[in-house]
């Protein structure tokens, strides 16, 4: 659950735009999120907790999430939310 809080503070942070006015298009800015990736003391008791407490349709690699783009409607984009374990080396280098 700390992971989630700490996910969902970051998201704030990055979307939210402090000065009040819309960004130019010059400026870079995030257009989409490819998944939630995080590391777990242990992640298949944290996949489990969510599959019993939150309801998620969880699989060998955690969950996908269908969401719609605003602009585009008929445009499925997919959001990847997974745990791994605390030892692994798959975000190296980071």
């Amino acid at each position: 659950m700390k992971n989630l809080i700490t996910i969902l503070c970051l998201f704030t942070v990055l979307f939210s735009n402090d000065k009040g006015n819309v960004m130019n298009k010059d400026e870079p800015k995030v257009v989409g999120v490819g998944g939630i990736f995080f590391k777990s003391d242990n992640p298949e008791e944290t996949k489990k907790w969510y599959q019993e407490n939150l309801g998620l349709p969880i699989d060998k690699w955690g969950t996908m999430f269908k969401s719609r783009d605003i602009d585009n409607p008929d445009q499925v984009n997919y959001l990847q939310w997974s745990p791994f374990d605390k030892k692994t080396d798959y975000f190296d280098p980071s």
